[in-house]
């Protein structure tokens, strides 16, 4: 509870921040939305994020496949919408991978494989955004990007990035750190956490279908960073794409911030980074829209859940206790 608290005074101070920032622009917002958006560009946006999905869906079928828990491409599909549905039924803003997590497991039985399936296809999509961003960075410049922590932030998690890849595929460089684990006071949630451990090392073994799985994940991740551009095409921002390739990446890692799913975070994202290219109003008119997307699609999943029944008090009671766990950091 102290938690769900704490992300709503986060996101009520996000929202609080933005109003004071675009105080006297939030009407001109509004206005550029109502006068200025080509549905036409929207139409498309919501299109192609829908294929973008289907991507990372078959990357999640892959992944799980290596643990052999069985979930077809059009399961693995349905479980990335959940995730987007949960995230605004949890707080938490991995409220969306326990749901996965959880209904893996009903599909497959198996509890450790379907855990490391969803980290795995979590930390696929850090790694691709960040390269996608860096790379982006080389060839676009940062002249233009007149903020200097955008650089900061990329290669610190681009420093990040190699630490996990050493500590996952150097068992030596991992033992140094093996001191970390008395930090753990249960002796059951320590195996578990060298389970978890060995079953994310277990996919060295599968170097073919982890390379295909990086290649299926730079592909979604950049329809999904395009799909922004289509968006701002919408609002005619007549930037290029070389910024949102750049920028948006750090969108998304600022909305993991304890929030409500990201709530005020997300566009406050929104308009600091791109303040440099375009007027504040402008960004945030943008966010909305995003939102409106993404929104939209999460609600739809609800509902499709809803309709299937998915919506069972022991579900939804199991479902909350995983939250609850992980909270208190049992998870």
């Amino acid at each position: 509870m102290r938690m769900f608290f704490l992300r709503l005074t986060i996101s009520l101070l996000a929202l609080a921040g933005l109003a004071y920032g675009l105080r006297g622009k939030l009407f001109e917002a509004l206005h550029i939305l109502h006068k200025g958006l080509q549905w036409k560009w929207f139409c498309l946006a919501v299109l192609v994020y829908l294929l973008a999905t289907v991507v990372i869906s078959w990357r999640l079928q892959l992944i799980f496949k290596v643990q052999k828990v069985k979930v077809r491409v059009a399961q693995a599909f349905y479980l990335s919408f959940l995730g987007l549905f949960f995230n605004l039924f949890f707080p938490s803003a991995m409220g969306g991978d326990v749901a996965k997590g959880y209904f893996a497991y009903q599909y497959s039985g198996k509890k450790l494989g379907s855990l490391t399936g969803v980290l795995l296809d979590r930390l696929l999509g850090f790694v691709t955004l960040i390269l996608i961003a860096l790379t982006a960075l080389s060839f676009y410049g940062s002249r233009q990007i007149e903020i200097p922590i955008v650089r900061q932030t990329l290669y610190g998690a681009l420093g990040l990035l190699i630490f996990g890849i050493l500590f996952f595929a150097n068992h030596r460089f991992a033992k140094i750190f093996q001191f970390l684990g008395h930090l753990v006071p249960s002796s059951k949630w320590r195996q578990n956490l060298s389970d978890l451990y060995h079953a994310i090392r277990g996919y060295g073994n599968h170097k073919r279908l982890l390379i295909f799985c990086i290649l299926l994940s730079f592909l979604g991740q950049f329809v999904f960073l395009a799909d922004v551009y289509l968006l701002s095409k919408g609002l005619g921002l007549g930037l290029p794409i070389g910024p949102f390739l750049v920028l948006v990446p750090l969108v998304a890692f600022a909305s993991l911030a304890p929030s409500l799913s990201g709530l005020g975070v997300r566009e406050a994202g929104f308009v600091f980074f791109f303040k440099s290219l375009i007027p504040a109003e402008q960004a945030f008119a943008l966010s909305i829209l995003y939102d409106l997307l993404y929104y939209g699609y999460a609600l739809l999943a609800g509902l499709v859940f809803a309709f299937r029944g998915g919506l069972k008090p022991e579900v939804i009671h199991d479902l909350q206790e995983i939250e609850t766990r992980k909270e208190v950091g049992i998870l």
